[in-house]
């Protein structure tokens, strides 16, 4: 949203139906002098077919992950759209 349009606070967690993986969090400031990335680097012991992304004020989206997909942009509607 445009209040927040880098989802600090948004929390994901990739899927494949019976099981999620680790949960990564987008925050700014890790350090001093320092910010991280919103760009969030994921992989999983499984091959990830949804993305679960807990948004900030408590909403909740699950996104299906296209086979082959290797870079996607996530939506605040939970519209995913693969990069590469």
């Amino acid at each position: 949203p445009s209040s927040n349009p880098q989802a600090i606070g948004a929390r994901l967690r990739l899927g494949d139906g019976s099981r999620l993986g680790p949960a990564r969090e987008i925050h700014l400031g890790a350090g001093w002098l320092s910010q991280d990335s919103t760009v969030q680097v994921m992989s999983a012991a499984f091959a990830p077919k949804r993305l679960h992304v807990y948004w900030p004020g408590g909403r909740q989206t699950v996104s299906e992950i296209p086979p082959n997909a290797r870079e996607v942009a996530v939506e605040t509607t939970g519209g995913l759209r693969v990069l590469r």
